[in-house]
């Protein structure tokens, strides 16, 4: 959308028309906000001729183009930049009174400042040294309270700036545009002193301190007892405090007003000057000042900020004005299937499906939250996160309705996430519910000691409300207004439809396999491993089972100790069978055998029910099974091949009277896979996962000892 900035320089207030040097004789005009999250396409015509343009923006790649009439297009001169926080300018050869702006990309947020003359100066920001850790003159302010110049990565202009004054009074500011520190304030302090002195042409940045949103204090220029440049006119005897934000439209936090309170007190203690609204003013509050600064939210605040500073006391945050929601839950509707042991409510999937969990915040509050961080902790081991996004229901507040929030896109937020770490989540409006969506690929079947693989998170911070909660689990510190941790967690337990490792704790978490019979006792766990009992001994593989037999030619029978059996036979049935149509006998030698499947004809499409006999007394104690390809790759990566011939291999008819399958159960047909997730082929349900056709399957297959 194209513009016309004459009635914009009037109205726009910003807090780089604050910062004016004492008896300037550039008294520029007000700076132009630029529309963020667009692409710049504008046309400024001011009523008085300028020289110089002033650019202060944010930006992960775009390029500003300007022309004045009757000339090309061509890049703004970029004199300062540091990943996507930029300072630019441009100097006319003559003056001009219209001006054209666009970019190919939109910016973050910006602005754009003229001026009559041209006032940068010819040594750039980047062309200083760096402040070194004990200059001469690094403020008086002391270091357990104020961040220095050298901590924050200022250049110092190799002079003393300005003349010597005593304070006695204080000014305060806002910096309205950037009216955020975008999660850096080192950084964009580092911005505005490149601004000041590259676009504006000061001698350093104008303000003497800078306080973030997050409550920390920056030592701005190097000396409060030298003039500042930040009140036209009337910055003799005056310390400039200004705040990161736009308080014409933001409400300070009281973590910021906090601060501000703090370095107000070290400075009227240590230069005696009354605390009171005579010595201390918002910037428009001084003779001859033509600006909204510090904005109306915080120029109401200055009455707190002295008593604050004054006294020394907090006013009590009302905490009955505050209810926070927190959920983490799996928007991938599930089922819970294998039902044995500790596995019981805990909903289930296999290796291989892509599942969603929701980590979600509710603002059920009448205030603002503002300085919301989330921690979050994911096992990694059985869930790998490759996707997340960061959405709200603004402006609807529905609570169903989500879209893209621009946290999303906050620089300091990964563009993937890891195991661990934190998520910006910037402020959110009374009534607003903000989410996580994180999309987790499924890798290895986890269930008994292994735990069941959990997503974890919880909120670390919240701005005047809720301290930092260093760790699930932990209390938060200092305050907590809300009256509970906000944390929560979702689990799962991965089940294998082709490998399974018998390692539950309870001797009958058997992961799906049961004995042929209705006897109780014929298979428990015991020590890591599955125990048949009784002669000829039968078992069956879980319902879920589903073996590509184009990819495996092989089975491993893994045994805790070498069987007392001679023989044992595998019996096969392809998918949708009632009966099996395949097997294959072999002996039991050591412990362990590899039974070439792939020998076997009827070896062929998807199998979904394996039994094995074990032909004699005594017991067996199977360890694993699994399946693998003669080249050397098995259905779980943490399982070795099993380079060993078989021995004694034959080919087994099924009329040889293997026994019929379990006829009362569903077989692995009922359970059609779809979009790597196991689903329902009628109703995919609102995310196209259903995981499981069948709600009772974890009830019709199971034995207990």
């Amino acid at each position: 959308m194209r513009r016309t900035a004459l009635a914009l320089i009037a109205l726009t207030t910003f807090a780089f028309a604050c910062s004016e040097e004492a008896n300037s004789p550039h008294e520029h005009g007000q700076p132009v906000q630029l529309a963020a999250g667009e692409l710049v396409d504008a046309r400024f015509e001011q009523h008085e001729p300028f020289k110089q343009l002033g650019f202060f923006y944010d930006s992960a790649d775009a390029e500003i183009l300007y022309r004045v009439e009757g000339s090309n297009w061509k890049p703004i001169d970029v004199t300062w930049s540091e990943d996507n926080r930029h300072v630019g300018r441009v100097m006319l050869d003559a003056p001009a009174k219209v001006v054209e702006l666009k970019s190919a990309k939109p910016l973050t947020s910006g602005f754009v400042q003229f001026y009559p003359e041209h006032v940068g100066s010819q040594v750039l920001t980047k062309d200083l040294p760096k402040v070194e850790a004990n200059p001469v003159l690094n403020g008086l302010a002391p270091a357990s309270l104020v961040i220095s110049r050298a901590e924050w990565g200022a250049r110092n202009p190799n002079k003393v700036c300005y003349s010597p004054h005593t304070p006695y009074r204080m000014a305060i500011h806002h910096t309205a545009s950037p009216d955020s520190d975008g999660g850096d304030p080192a950084a964009r302090m580092r911005q505005m002193q490149a601004y000041h002195i590259d676009t504006n042409g000061w001698c350093d940045i104008g303000y003497h301190f800078v306080v973030s949103q997050s409550g920390k204090i920056y030592q701005g220029q190097s000396s409060e007892e030298r003039l500042g440049t930040h009140v036209g006119g009337q910055n003799t005897g005056n310390i400039g405090v200004c705040l990161i934000g736009n308080f014409q439209t933001q409400t300070p936090s009281q973590t910021q007003l906090s601060a501000a309170a703090d370095i107000v007190r070290w400075i009227g203690n240590t230069y005696n000057i009354e605390f009171n609204r005579t010595n201390i003013k918002g910037h428009r509050e001084h003779a001859g000042a033509s600006t909204a600064c510090p904005g109306d939210n915080l120029l109401s605040q200055l009455d707190t900020i002295i008593a604050m500073a004054s006294n020394g006391e907090i006013p009590d945050v009302p905490t009955d004005e505050y209810d926070v929601a927190f959920d983490v839950s799996w928007l991938t509707p599930t089922e819970d299937v294998y039902q044995d042991g500790t596995s019981l409510d805990v909903p289930d999937v296999f290796a291989g499906d892509v599942v969603e969990a929701e980590i979600r915040i509710t603002n059920n509050s009448t205030r603002p939250l503002r300085g919301i961080l989330l921690s979050y902790l994911f096992d990694t081991k059985y869930l790998e996160p490759v996707e997340y996004r960061i959405e709200t229901d603004a402006p609807e507040f529905d609570k169903t309705t989500f879209v893209l929030n621009d946290a999303n896109d906050a620089p300091e937020n990964p563009v993937l996430l890891t195991g661990e770490g934190d998520l910006v989540m910037y402020a959110m409006a009374a009534g607003e519910t903000k989410r996580v969506v994180v999309k987790f690929n499924v890798l290895r079947p986890s269930i008994g000691p292994n735990g069941h693989p959990a997503a974890r998170a919880w909120v670390r911070n919240i701005d005047d409300v809720y301290g930092i909660q260093t760790d699930f689990g932990a209390d938060p510190t200092n305050m907590n207004v809300i009256g509970q941790p906000l944390q929560g967690l979702v689990e799962l337990d991965v089940l294998s439809r082709d490998m399974w490792e018998f390692n539950g704790t309870d001797s009958f978490e058997t992961e799906g396999w049961i004995a042929c019979s209705d006897d109780t006792n014929a298979l428990t766990i015991e020590g890591g491993a599955m125990v048949t009992s009784g002669g000829n001994a039968c078992i069956e593989s879980p319902i879920w089972t589903q073996v590509n037999a184009a990819e495996y030619d092989q089975m491993v029978l893994k045994l805790a100790e070498p069987a007392l059996q001679e023989r044992a036979s595998l019996y096969f049935a392809s998918e949708g069978s009632d009966v099996f149509t395949g097997g294959i006998g072999f002996a039991l030698r050591g412990d362990l055998m590899v039974i070439p499947v792939g020998n076997d004809t009827r070896w062929v499409g998807s199998i979904d029910g394996l039994r094995l006999i074990f032909e004699g007394a005594g017991t067996a104690k199977i360890d694993a099974i699994f399946f693998q390809k003669s080249d050397g790759t098995t259905s779980n990566d943490e399982q070795d091949f099993v380079d060993q011939e078989p021995e004694d291999v034959e080919m087994l008819d099924p009329t040889r009277d293997p026994g019929v399958r379990i006829d009362d159960q569903p077989k692995a047909a009922d359970i059609t896979v779809s979009e790597g997730c196991s689903s329902t082929p009628v109703d995919s349900g609102a995310n196209g996962y259903w995981l499981l056709a069948i709600g009772l399957l974890g009830l019709v297959r199971r034995r207990r000892a």
